[in-house]
């Protein structure tokens, strides 16, 4: 065997002992980010989102406002999303109006009222922790729903809810000001909580109100400032576009999330939607047979998914995806 020849052996010894020694430091490095379960990637702006009515939702991944188009009335999401660099903890939208909830300090919070290309045109003050947000159909009003004790709505919470006249410029801070009146008998209370706003109109709407540890499904005016329970047992209503039924949940015990139903509101008749895994967001409507949510994992992953009136099965719409609105 010649000099050359050894070395060249020699030099291939070497060269894949090296490579072993990679192999053994670098897979288990390699195998999480290939094949272990990681926290979903941190995303970054992709283009330009807007609040134009059209076959699309925005929604809120990783804190930033994106859009996707959907095809059909399931609700999947169709072609690429598109990630704005706008911030929010919940958004929603109707009309070409935009309401984004968002942390500004460790202590305090915002809701700004956004134009159709996502620019702010007011900001108001929060009393806590985003939780709900809803436009009405106009997109003249805005509600929202802060969270000033628990950092959900299950379990053991207190919640502010607000409207805004974005023409007006007048804000309503708390619905729980307003007289109520619960129960067949139409009792006046005075001590209970509100959220869940669904618009029916610039002025009327439904919500939750919650009293003596029980839940009812309110109507309630702006202008008279009056809330009205019409049935129990209803928690973050979402008014369908014909404006016949409400999709709701009903909570579950130890305040993990509830059931996802559906009302009538004429006869009160109730279907459920057969979705055993527990929700706590207020649900949308992707059209009037066609009910959205998101459901989150036990790490607390979002994703939102849609299930049809009638249908046996829900339909995965978008992964790491929560805050839907059908524009």
């Amino acid at each position: 065997m010649s000099r050359n020849h050894a070395n060249r052996r020699k030099g291939v010894r070497r060269a894949l002992l090296l490579l072993g020694i990679l192999v053994v430091v670098l897979l288990p490095v390699i195998g999480l980010r290939v094949f272990g379960k990681e926290e979903p990637e941190a995303v970054s702006a992709t283009g330009d989102v807007t609040l134009t009515p059209g076959h699309r939702m925005v929604y809120v991944v990783q804190e930033h406002v994106a859009s996707v188009s959907l095809a059909d009335a399931s609700g999947a999401a169709q072609g690429t999303p598109v990630v704005s660099e706008l911030l929010c903890a919940r958004v929603y939208a109707a009309h070409g109006t935009g309401l984004c909830l968002r942390k500004n300090t460790a202590v305090s919070w915002s809701a700004t009222v956004l134009d159709q290309n996502l620019k702010a045109t007011s900001t108001w003050p929060m009393a806590g922790q985003p939780a709900l947000a809803r436009v009405s159909p106009s997109g003249r009003m805005v509600a929202w729903t802060a969270l000033t004790r628990g950092h959900a709505l299950s379990g053991t919470f207190s919640a502010v809810t607000s409207v805004v006249d974005t023409v007006a410029g007048e804000e309503t801070k708390d619905l729980s000001t307003f007289t109520a009146r619960v129960g067949p008998d139409h009792t006046k209370v005075k001590d209970y909580q509100v959220w869940g706003v669904t618009f029916i109109d610039d002025d009327r709407f439904l919500a939750t109100v919650a009293v003596g540890g029980k839940r009812y499904l309110a109507r309630g005016r702006l202008s008279t400032t009056s809330l009205t329970t019409i049935a129990p047992d209803v928690t973050s209503p979402a008014l369908s576009p014909d404006g016949k039924r409400i999709a709701f949940i009903r909570a579950g015990a130890g305040g993990h999330g509830g059931r996802l139903e559906v009302m009538d509101l004429a006869t009160h008749a109730v279907r459920d939607l057969d979705d055993e895994r527990g929700v706590t967001d207020q649900p949308v409507w992707f059209d009037a047979q066609t009910v959205g949510y998101v459901v989150r994992d036990a790490a607390g992953h979002p994703t939102i998914w849609s299930t049809r009136l009638g249908a046996r099965r829900p339909e995965l719409v978008l992964d790491n995806a929560e805050s839907p609105s059908p524009l």
